[in-house]
C-alpha cells in the first residue's frame, strides 16, 4: 500500500543546452509536492514514531521519463538531526489506467554520496481533481531507509472519491451515489482520526447531509493507514445524533491506489464506499 498530498502540476519549459553545441532542448516537466503532513516509521522491532515536517518533491521529466525527487527534513529516529537528500535520474512510468505517474524503485543512493541507501521506494502522482469546489491532488511516498526505518508519509488530510452503495437490510435494496465525498483528519500526536463525510446520503429520498465521525483510532500501515471503531455517534452541524449510531466501522486506506470503507448505520443500513485514489486539499 502506499491530508496524500496536495499536487501543484506546472508544466515548466527546462531549456538543457548540451556541451559544445547551440542546440538547445526543451522538456515538459511535471512538478509535484506533498502538503502538510508527518513521517510514520517503524523500525526494525516494530515500535512506530511520528515525525513532523518533511517534505517530498518530485520533478516529472514527461519527455525522458526520468525523475528528480528531492527528500527534505526528514528525520528517521529520535535524537535525528533533520536531514535533504536529492535523487536523480530515477525511472518512472505512466498508468493509463488511473492517470497516475509511478516510481517503483528498487534501490537509490543520494547524488554525490553512498548513503542512506533508499530502497523500495513509492511513489505515486495522481492528476488533480476539483473536489467540493477546491482543487486537490495526489502525491503518495513511502520507502525504506538505511534497510531498517520502513517510512510512510502520511497528510493530515485525506480526500476521497468514488462510489457509495447502501443495503436497506429490511426490503434488500440498494442505492448508489457518487456525490458523497470524504475527508479523514489525523491528529499525528493522539494517532486519532475524525472522518467529515460531505453530501452523504444512504437511501433513494434522504435528504444529503454533511456527517462527522470522530475518534476513529489510526493504525499506519506500509504505504497507509487502517481505521477503526466499534461503536460511533456522528455529529451533525456541532450536534450528536445517537439515532444514526455508526457500527463496526473500518476504512483501508492505500494513499497510492485502491481504498476501501464499510460501516453499518441505525442497525438498518450496510454502507461500502469504494476509491480509486486518494487526494489533499491545498494548505
Amino acid at each position: 500500500m502506499k491530508y496524500p498530498f496536495l499536487l501543484t502540476a506546472l508544466a515548466l519549459g527546462v531549456v538543457m543546452t548540451s556541451c559544445g553545441s547551440d542546440e538547445k532542448t526543451v522538456h515538459d516537466i511535471t512538478e509535484a509536492i506533498t502538503t502538510s503532513s508527518f513521517s510514520y516509521v517503524t523500525d526494525q522491532n516494530g515500535v512506530g514514531r511520528v515525525f513532523s515536517g518533511p517534505t517530498y518533491r518530485v520533478s516529472f521529466d514527461n519527455d525522458e521519463k526520468t525523475a528528480v525527487v528531492k527528500m527534505e527534513n526528514v528525520v528517521w529516529a529520535d535524537g535525528a538531526q533533520p536531514a535533504s537528500y536529492v535523487f536523480t535520474g530515477v525511472s518512472w512510468k505512466f498508468n493509463p489506467d488511473n492517470k497516475a505517474r509511478v516510481i517503483e524503485c528498487d534501490r537509490l543512493v543520494p547524488d554525490g554520496a553512498s548513503a542512506p541507501v533508499v530502497t523500495d521506494l513509492e511513489i505515486t502522482m495522481y492528476e488533480p481533481e476539483e473536489i467540493n469546489g477546491q482543487v486537490a491532488s495526489g502525491l503518495s511516498v513511502s520507502y525504506t531507509a538505511d534497510g531498517k526505518y520502513d517510512v510512510t508519509n502520511v497528510p493530515y488530510r485525506t480526500i476521497f472519491t468514488g462510489a457509495t452503495e447502501t443495503v436497506n437490510s429490511t426490503d434488500n435494496t440498494a442505492f448508489e451515489t457518487t456525490k458523497t465525498t470524504y475527508a479523514v483528519d489525523i491528529d499525528p500526536k493522539s494517532m486519532i482520526g475524525v472522518l467529515k463525510i460531505t453530501n452523504a446520503a444512504f437511501a433513494e429520498n434522504m435528504p444529503s447531509l454533511n456527517m462527522e465521525f470522530p475518534g476513529l483510532v489510526v493504525i499506519v500501515e506500509d504505504g497507509g493507514y487502517r481505521l477503526h471503531s466499534d461503536m460511533l455517534i456522528p455529529t451533525i452541524a456541532g450536534t450528536p445524533y445517537p439515532r444514526f449510531a455508526i457500527s463496526d466501522f473500518e476504512m483501508d486506506v492505500d494513499l497510492d491506489g485502491d481504498s476501501h470503507l464499510e460501516f453499518g448505520c441505525m442497525s438498518i443500513y450496510k454502507v461500502e464506499a469504494f476509491f480509486e485514489a486518494a487526494y489533499s486539499p491545498a494548505d
